[in-house]
């Protein structure tokens, strides 16, 4: 992947021109920790409506989703389940994947429901919007038959106790951790 030095900002400001043209209706971030997040707001006319970031019962994101949610952006999930496919080996983490998870599983059962409503509804129960990965009609459908029962809190603490604090990520994008504006190296942005 060809890499660029160009400030982010200089790019949000591109960005600012196509909305301001109505060629976009809204404008967001992805991928960004809250030092980069502060700076785009600081640095904006049009505020970023909403900022998609990878998060799931291993990876809450608690500082980096509040703060955005404080700048007024909707936080978009991505990866809400995990991924059984992620890479393995050192530095990632050996956990079993989320579906995996024996937690989740016990209160998958306790629900009468699979193992990913669980997930997806633990991230719904935060005001976030979930945007779940499929390749098939069957799961997409499936994915939808959340909304007929709740987390109590019990289930959410339970839940909350699985976060592995950046040590589990689906999306590493390690290819690009050289770069100048590489966002995961913080320790700041993924902790809870």
């Amino acid at each position: 992947m060809a890499h660029t030095d160009v400030d982010y900002v200089e790019t949000w400001k591109a960005l600012e021109e196509v909305h301001k043209a109505g060629k976009a209706k809204n404008i967001g971030l992805s991928n960004f920790n809250v030092e980069q997040v502060q700076r785009v707001v600081e640095n904006s006319t049009v505020a970023p409506a909403c900022h998609q970031i990878e998060v799931h019962v291993y990876l809450q994101n608690k500082k980096l989703i509040d703060f955005s949610k404080s700048k007024g952006m909707v936080v978009v999930a991505y990866s809400p389940l995990g991924s059984n496919d992620r890479p393995k080996g050192p530095g990632f983490g050996d956990f079993p994947a989320p579906l995996e998870d024996a937690v989740v599983k016990k209160i998958a059962a306790k629900h009468k429901k699979q193992p990913g409503h669980v997930l997806l509804k633990f991230l719904l129960q935060q005001d976030l919007v979930v945007i779940p990965k499929s390749v098939s009609k069957e799961r997409l459908k499936a994915n939808l038959e959340v909304f007929d029962f709740t987390l109590d809190n019990e289930d959410l603490n339970e839940l909350q106790k699985l976060d592995k604090h950046g040590e589990y990520r689906a999306c590493t994008m390690g290819q690009d951790n050289s770069h100048i504006y590489y966002p995961f190296d913080r320790k700041y942005d993924n902790s809870s």
